[in-house]
């Protein structure tokens, strides 16, 4: 939890290396702005996650995916999905700043730019998104909320 006496009155710059579903930013979020901090700002260390990963990792499914339900390019999401989030500032790492860090070395980031690296059928998505659905239970979608909110549309 957030001290008030150390946040009151104060900016506050929050780093993460992601936002998946962005449920617990937006909690955080409320709770620094709760505690008194007059700005909250985001940095966020990965390029937006807006393609699920079909290779082990459980990172939803599509509809549950923050980055995924604003278009546009990366200013416009940033815009966008700050305020969704209540925060001041949002900056993530464009997949091309990625890219050049990794100077060509071998990797997956279909999460980022939906690149798969090997292809996964249409039967292999839906038996997998199935299976999550299944397992997270019938109210799997926490952006319901936000996608039928101010921003969609």
């Amino acid at each position: 939890n957030p001290l008030p006496g150390e946040i009151r009155g104060r900016r506050v710059l929050l780093v993460d290396d992601s936002i998946v579903r962005g449920t617990t930013l937006r909690r955080v979020i409320a709770l620094l702005r709760d505690a008194g901090a007059t700005e909250v700002h985001l940095a966020i260390h990965s390029p937006p996650v807006r393609h699920p990963c079909f290779y082990g990792i459980d990172m939803s499914t599509e509809e549950e995916l923050f980055a995924r339900i604003f278009e546009g390019d990366l200013d416009e999401l940033e815009r966008r999905a700050c305020r969704e989030l209540g925060a001041d500032s949002l900056s993530y790492l464009p997949v091309e700043a990625m890219d050049a860090a990794l100077e060509g070395a071998p990797r997956c980031a279909a999460c980022f730019d939906g690149r798969y690296p090997e292809p996964v059928s249409d039967a292999d998505r839906g038996a997998i998104v199935g299976d999550r659905r299944t397992s997270r239970g019938p109210d799997s979608g926490p952006l319901s909320s936000c996608v039928d909110g101010p921003l969609s549309g």
